[in-house]
């Protein structure tokens, strides 16, 4: 007596020549996993090699009136960090300068600092920051702008 066999096994067994094994298929997903965290640790690894030691960001960009300017800075806590300067100049004359220490690790990450009822001009400012021996560590440079604007031609 011949075994039940279902009715397309014969196709079946075919179609098994040209799947992988099992055992090749469940690599894959191992495989995956492997590459992806290693992308993920090496997109790390540049991503805290690239931190800059100082960052900055003001507010507003850009001025249509007198108005008051914020200047954020941000420092990452390190113990090389001493001084942070903030200096900024204008085309109308408005310049200054203020320098805080940094407490190195024990130092806020978010230093602040408002100019009130500024006139509306193109500004500059620069961040930088020292280590002991006066030395840059890092600097960075944001603008404020005031729109140029055109009387249409009539």
């Amino acid at each position: 007596m011949k075994p039940f066999a279902y009715p397309h096994d014969h196709e079946r067994a075919g179609l098994r020549d040209y799947l992988p094994s099992p055992r090749r298929r469940r690599r894959w997903p191992r495989l995956i996993a492997i590459a992806m965290a290693g992308a993920a640790i090496a997109a790390a690894a540049v991503t805290l090699a690239a931190a800059e030691p100082v960052a900055l960001q003001v507010r507003p960009r850009v001025m249509l009136q007198r108005g008051d300017i914020r200047i954020e800075a941000r420092v990452p806590r390190d113990v090389r960090n001493q001084i942070l300067a903030i200096a900024w100049s204008s085309d109308v004359g408005s310049a200054g300068v203020t320098q805080r220490p940094l407490e190195g690790e024990d130092a806020p990450v978010l230093h602040v600092l408002e100019l009130r009822s500024q006139p509306a001009a193109n500004y500059r400012f620069v961040a930088t920051v020292y280590d002991r021996a006066g030395k840059i560590r890092g600097r960075t440079e944001a603008t404020v702008q005031i729109p140029d604007i055109q009387e249409p031609v009539r």
